[in-house]
């Protein structure tokens, strides 16, 4: 009997018996580990020698397990693909995945090199992954499934007198990445040269967009305020982009810039730090009429305070900390907002109603280590939408594939409603579509798709990980898998 035909009936029992560990572990150790989608990500660290990731349940009273994977002390991450990827900073110089369907365990750690300090990644539709340097004048093009460097673009025609523009943060519209250049005076305590650019790069033919082509140098868009200091944030109607200028620490001249996708060109502040009565850590906007930043004040106390967008005013304090403890903001595109208090002594993730600001949470959810930044499982390129919907949290219940690693057939059962559409993916690290099936689960609500390693076109699909997607139209429910040859 071959690999690829095993028996219904053991087929069967062997999910029935999944199914029952993947219950016993929820009970046990909180959140299943097959759903996923009901779940987030908090990186937290002590920012000298630790970090990890922790995963809180998306509902409250919003339950954590702290440490399930450890991540380097200055980590940032974004969600793609069913993926976290978690760039480390500073002296780690890597990219490490961590995969939900497997607990969280790293699925892949590849090296980009010493010296650059990347800043941030994002993916292009065509599942191209780009990344940020922030110690040297360039742009990394990777390839995040053979974790190597495709391509290096330079930035240093952005670059101010030290010759390094500052990239930091930066997310994908459509073809182009949209990055923030702080320009800062490395010599001079970092303080910005002048105001701060947003650089365009397109996806398709990965070249700068010089909005001035008469200037002898490709110059990007220039904002209003200098140093922009938080990520970008996508507006609902998806014609602007909003970005958080802190400007000169200690002196309230920066504010969230809005800036018209349209024109490629800045609208200027739609409220400034004067009137948010602090420098901006971040910010997120929750609906029309709603919008949450941090600031921190002239004594390094940070506040969360709600103000209206695109207009300004009517500010009003929501939670006061006595120190620097307030770091990150998200907003999970529903009800709630979360934040990451640091504060020492009663550190933890706390939650709040969106729409009227009123805390949810008696006390900070424990989150291990101090958290350092809240990631939710949408795309970058959503995050901060008001009205658009987060991933749907999985109702399918989908048993680990077997054999895994499989060489190369593997067969994947799940279960979803009696005579249900299911949509069958297998992705590659990329997020690429690598086969697709549309399949109808039985009067018991059973379903069993079989990959032989063959990609849409009957091709032999390269050793390596790949991603299992089941969809209903409403709930999604993942499993990682290893092809070897």
């Amino acid at each position: 009997m071959s690999e690829c035909s095993t028996t219904l009936a053991f087929r069967l029992a062997r999910f029935l018996v999944g199914s029952l560990i993947t219950h016993a572990l929820a009970l046990v150790t909180g959140p299943s580990l097959v759903l996923a989608w009901d779940e987030f990500l908090v990186l937290g660290s002590d920012f000298t020698t630790l970090g990890a990731a922790t995963v809180v349940q998306r509902q409250a009273p919003w339950p954590a397990i702290p440490d399930v994977n450890f991540v380097h002390s200055d980590a940032v991450a974004r969600f793609h693909a069913g993926l976290y990827y978690v760039v480390g900073r500073g002296a780690a110089n890597h990219i490490q995945i961590l995969d939900p369907a497997a607990g969280y365990q790293t699925q892949r750690q590849f090296s980009l090199g010493a010296g650059r300090n990347p800043q941030d990644i994002a993916f292009a539709p065509s599942g191209a992954a780009y990344v940020t340097c922030y110690d040297t004048a360039e742009l990394l093009k990777i390839d995040v499934q053979s974790g190597s460097i495709l391509a290096s673009f330079s930035t240093a025609a952005f670059a101010d007198g030290d010759g390094l523009p500052e990239t930091g943060w930066l997310i994908c519209v459509g073809d182009k990445l949209y990055i923030t250049c702080q320009l800062l005076d490395r010599a001079n305590w970092y303080l910005p040269t002048g105001p701060g650019r947003l650089l365009v790069f397109d996806t398709v033919t990965d070249t700068w967009i010089d909005r001035d082509p008469g200037t002898p140098q490709p110059d990007g868009l220039v904002l209003q305020g200098a140093n922009p200091y938080t990520q970008l944030q996508l507006a609902s109607n998806r014609s602007n982009l909003r970005v958080g200028c802190s400007g000169v620490y200690g002196v309230w001249d920066g504010g969230v810039e809005v800036i018209d996708l349209a024109s490629q060109a800045s609208l200027g502040f739609e409220i400034s730090e004067a009137e948010l009565g602090g420098d901006i850590v971040d910010f997120v906007v929750s609906g029309p009429a709603t919008a949450y930043a941090i600031v921190s004040d002239t004594s390094f106390q940070t506040a969360v305070v709600a103000y209206v967008p695109l207009g300004g005013g009517d500010v009003q304090v929501v939670a006061a900390a006595n120190s620097y403890a307030f770091v990150d903001l998200a907003y999970d595109g529903e009800q709630y907002l979360y934040l990451a208090d640091r504060t020492v002594g009663g550190a933890g993730l706390r939650v709040f109603q969106s729409e009227s600001g009123d805390e949810l949470t008696s006390i900070p959810v424990p989150t291990g280590l101090p958290p350092a930044q809240i990631i939710l499982p949408v795309e970058a390129s959503l995050v901060a939408v008001p009205g658009i919907a987060t991933v749907p949290p999985a109702r399918i219940q989908l048993a680990p594939p077997w054999p895994n690693p499989a060489n190369p057939c593997t067969h994947i059962d799940f279960r979803a409603s009696p005579a249900t559409s299911v949509t069958v993916r297998v992705l590659d690290l990329r997020g690429r579509l690598v086969r697709l099936a549309r399949m109808e689960t039985d009067a018991q609500g059973q379903g069993k798709f079989q990959f032989d390693g063959l990609d849409r076109s009957g091709r032999p699909v390269a050793a390596g990980a790949y991603r299992v997607v089941i969809d209903d139209g409403g709930f999604q429910a993942t499993a990682g898998l290893t092809l070897v040859r």
